[in-house]
């Protein structure tokens, strides 16, 4: 039998014995001479002992209760943790992925950078711009990093980290794929 049903079951308990002394107190108050002081007695003392395991049920359903509570705040935190874990691990391997991807790209435009500026070098021309096809786009990687993280913010709905995002994004714009929806 559980803790909340011996609780309720004391709780009838308690309040039959204290109906049964309330009747016998309104007989005497009516003046009925049947009514024996031994029967006040024994029913001052059901209503005693009624209260005590009352009291006593109560106590373990509040203990009984308190006991589900802690295991169901142990099985949230069990479940939190596990959570936690896994996510912690996907967030250590896109870590690794983006840091391995991130050192490729940072290699990628040092090498467009280099490269581009040797052969303008090369052809002696000053200034990027290159007879017959314009100013070529050399950003820094350090410029093309903040274009590359504003885009991130802009691809996941973030708010901009600058001021003036379009800016920002402007000296990649031109090595951005064709039709790219961040562009």
């Amino acid at each position: 039998m559980s803790a909340v049903t011996d609780h309720e079951k004391a709780q009838r308990a308690t309040m039959e014995a204290r109906d049964a002394l309330s009747a016998l107190l309104t007989l005497v108050d009516a003046g009925d001479r049947g009514v024996l002081g031994a029967d006040l007695a024994a029913a001052e003392a059901e209503v005693t002992i009624a209260a005590r395991l009352e009291a006593g049920a109560l106590a373990r359903m509040q203990q009984e209760q308190a006991a589900e509570e802690e295991a169901a705040q142990a099985r949230a935190i069990d479940a939190l943790m596990a959570a936690y874990q896994s996510t912690s691990n996907e967030l250590s391997s896109a870590i690794e992925t983006a840091l391995s991807s991130l050192s490729d790209f940072l290699n990628a435009a040092a090498n467009h950078l280099m490269t581009t500026r040797t052969g303008l070098s090369t052809a002696r021309l000053v200034g990027g711009a290159v007879p017959g096809y314009g100013h070529l786009q050399t950003p820094a990687p350090e410029k093309v990093i903040e274009a590359v993280i504003e885009l991130a913010y802009k691809i996941i709905g973030m708010s901009p980290t600058s001021s003036f995002p379009h800016l920002t994004i402007e000296p990649i714009t031109s090595f951005l794929p064709v039709g790219s929806s961040v562009r």
